[in-house]
């Protein structure tokens, strides 16, 4: 079982140091976050079309289209595994108090005093009238 393991490995090193140096360059670039979604998109599938595509050939090019073919829905199952996982991190969280039915984490500090009314604003004095003789 080791040898295939040790078989296995020369791929998957090979695709890692792949997809490690366009995500260093496309971060050292500032390229987009689209931009590099459809790179990774393309590397994954790149495989499988190119399997696909040794496929129309048929005779004995069929050995190489099925190999790259069955290596494309590997890496594919790989990617939709990892992803599914992030997923799930994400959304049901690992921190607590994340989870809907617990609710926030209840506070150990006592609740704040009310603070008393504030007392109204004195009312400004009367202005006198035109009309008041008692002025005079």
């Amino acid at each position: 079982m080791l040898p295939a393991f040790q078989v296995a490995e020369v791929p998957g090193s090979f695709y890692a140091a792949r997809v490690d140096t366009v995500g260093r360059v496309a971060v050292a670039l500032q390229i987009a976050v689209t931009v590099i979604l459809l790179a990774g998109l393309v590397i994954i599938q790149v495989w499988t079309f190119f399997g696909r595509a040794l496929d129309i050939g048929g005779g004995p090019l069929k050995f190489f289209s099925v190999l790259l073919v069955f290596l494309g829905l590997l890496f594919q199952y790989l990617a939709w595994t990892v992803g599914f996982g992030a997923f799930l991190l994400t959304r049901f969280g690992t921190q607590s108090g994340w989870y809907p039915r617990r609710g926030l984490p209840l506070s150990t500090a006592p609740p704040p005093e009310a603070l008393p009314a504030p007392e109204p604003a004195p009312r400004p004095p009367e202005a006198p009238s035109e009309g008041d003789s008692s002025a005079g």
